[in-house]
């Protein structure tokens, strides 16, 4: 259920930055499959592992670490997740050139 806070938390701004890079569509998709979007998952074991690097968070405590990102430093969260989507879009641009170049 981590990607749930994950999505419920940074979902727009997640959304905004695949627009930002002229990923519409997978905005459109990431909108409609919300926490069930692999790029939600990619951020939350980005998200936790920067948070907590000894070992894992529970929902709750996840939830008050990204509050507590928001609240002290959104720019630099905002940085975290733009280098997610960047690596994500990276991603799935070679997985789609990948997928003609095997036709």
């Amino acid at each position: 259920m981590s990607n749930l806070v994950v999505w419920r938390l940074l979902g727009e701004i997640l959304m905004e930055l695949l627009a930002e890079r002229g990923e519409f569509e997978e905005a459109e998709r990431l909108r409609a499959e919300k926490y069930a979007h692999p790029l939600v998952e990619m951020a939350e074991r980005t998200l936790s592992k920067m948070l907590a690097p000894q070992g894992g968070l529970t929902c709750p405590e996840l939830e008050e670490a990204l509050r507590e990102a928001i609240r002290k430093n959104p720019h630099g969260l905002r940085a975290i997740l733009s280098s997610v989507v960047d690596s994500y879009v990276n991603l799935a641009r070679k997985k789609k050139r990948w997928l003609y170049a095997a036709r």
